[in-house]
């Protein structure tokens, strides 16, 4: 072992802090999260599909309202999960909320442990970790029965264990067995992709990720075989990182789908026929996927907060109630700001530097695998949503802990690090009743709504409000309600 990954591993050492700290910030997401969890005490926006569907698997169709399942479009972990709730606690908001909400909580922790592996730092990781918690859009999918929360923390467990799996220790002649970081990585995003196809560009920046370092080491060994890490790699990558998420991703299906598994896969009537069907009903729906809808946004706009979406909207007796899915503007601004950042830094490395171990390279890759793809994607598609953003904000939590750490040292950049958590944190509590569906006066709600650049047709009243059934194409300009 050299004496530089010495030193990283035991500046890498955990500690009774990080205890301490892990403990109190993932408590401190988790207790807000959980406060009125059963608020409304109704389905919610796309509840209304994942819901319903998840409480077809567990319990009788007359209780769940509905014969089958509403939405195909989808795999099924993540409504397996949802099912689990639902199972224990019954057809409630609490039980189709409380996977969600568990899952959401342990992105917090997973965040920690990210920041902490990657950092170096007890101070960097509570702060990334701690702006996950008191994010608006991490909250809002942590508390209702939707797909994308899952895709979240499953991807930062991804990378986590693929960064687990660089810092091993490295062996001549390694079997596939000696990777069991590789193999966790495999479980946890072929969870994420059998939660949601969102989750495959975490699958392809893991396995380049690991190509990438292992070359790395080879070359710091002095080995001089321009492919052998990649040859070396064959056997571990395919195993743990293409055959078991694909093994997860064929079982999430286990049960709900109508055919014969011992027969030959090219019968009509078998399993793996109806299987194959199902991958080309969501393949198709997603690429043909086009229309107009009130709160849809392209994704270059997504990091800037131009349309967040409303979840739920009740204006009674003078009295407002809102879920509103919109990101802290503290770490979405200020982490697009901070990912920016990072990546001068990291093109400016000198090549004869460890750039491959710095952190801002899995910083990049994770923002790339939750959000770059988004923006080729969405120039063909219309029907796209800023909440598919969420599996980015991670990532930009750590960007800007990356930040605060490199300027810890200078008085101004304590003082930043201050103003950006107490910004942070400031904002939170105050748009939280617009998070919860807490009551608000117009005056109060009025005074949340930053932007309201919004055409007259898609809203009504005063103060006004979205259009039950009235389906228009989104406003054009900054719009928050």
């Amino acid at each position: 072992m050299t004496r530089e990954v010495a030193t990283d591993r035991s500046r890498a050492r955990w500690t009774r802090w990080d205890g301490w700290a892990i403990a109190l910030v993932t408590l401190a997401g988790g207790v807000i999260r959980c406060w009125h969890l059963t608020v409304p005490k109704y389905i919610v926006f796309d509840e209304y599909y994942y819901a319903q569907d998840a409480c077809v698997f567990v319990k009788p169709p007359s209780l769940c309202g509905i014969a089958s399942p509403l939405s195909e479009e989808h795999p099924l972990l993540a409504k397996w999960l949802i099912a689990a709730g639902i199972k224990v606690f019954g057809y409630a908001p609490f039980g189709w909320r409380v996977m969600p909400v568990v899952v959401g909580i342990a992105g917090i922790a997973l965040t920690y442990l990210l920041a902490r592996r990657l950092l170096r730092s007890t101070v960097a990781a509570a702060l990334a970790a701690g702006l996950l918690a008191v994010d608006g859009m991490h909250f809002v999918l942590s508390r209702t029965a939707m797909l994308d929360g899952f895709v979240t923390t499953f991807a930062i467990a991804t990378i986590l264990f693929v960064v687990l799996d660089r810092d091993r220790e490295r062996h001549e002649h390694e079997r596939v067995r000696d990777r069991p970081w590789l193999a966790a990585a495999g479980v946890a995003d072929g969870a994420a992709v059998a939660s949601k196809w969102s989750g495959i560009p975490f699958l392809l920046v893991a396995i380049l990720l690991v190509i990438v370092w292992d070359r790395a080491a080879a070359r710091e060994r002095g080995s001089t075989s321009r492919w052998g890490a990649v040859r070396a790699d064959l056997g571990p990558l395919v195993v743990w990182l293409v055959m078991l998420p694909l093994l997860i991703y064929v079982l999430s299906f286990a049960g709900r789908l109508d055919g014969r598994v011992l027969a030959l896969p090219w019968d009509h009537g078998s399993w793996a026929w109806a299987f194959l069907r199902r991958q080309v009903h969501i393949l198709t729906f997603h690429t043909g996927l086009n229309g107009s809808h009130p709160y849809e946004s392209p994704a270059w706009s997504w990091p800037l907060l131009k349309r967040p979406v409303v979840f739920e909207f009740n204006d009674t007796s003078g009295s407002i109630r809102e879920i509103l899915a919109i990101g802290n503007p503290v770490v979405w601004w200020g982490g697009s700001i901070a990912a920016a950042a990072c990546a001068v830094r990291w093109v400016r490395a000198r090549r004869g530097t460890r750039r491959w171990a710095e952190p801002e390279g899995v910083i990049l890759a994770g923002v790339a695998a939750g959000y770059l793809w988004w923006l080729p994607v969405t120039s063909e598609r219309s029907f796209s949503f800023i909440f598919y953003f969420l599996p980015a904000v991670p990532f930009l939590c750590i960007a800007i802990a990356r930040v605060a750490q490199r300027t810890w040292s200078r008085a101004s950049g304590r003082a930043a690090t201050a103003v950006v958590v107490a910004a942070a944190v400031g904002w939170f509590v105050y748009f939280l009743p617009m998070l919860t569906f807490r009551p608000m006066d117009p005056g109060a709600w009025n005074a949340r709504i930053w932007f309201s650049d919004c055409r007259p047709e898609g809203v009504r009243g005063d103060p006004p409000r979205p259009l039950v059934g009235h389906v228009v194409p989104p406003p054009s300009g900054w719009c928050w309600r």
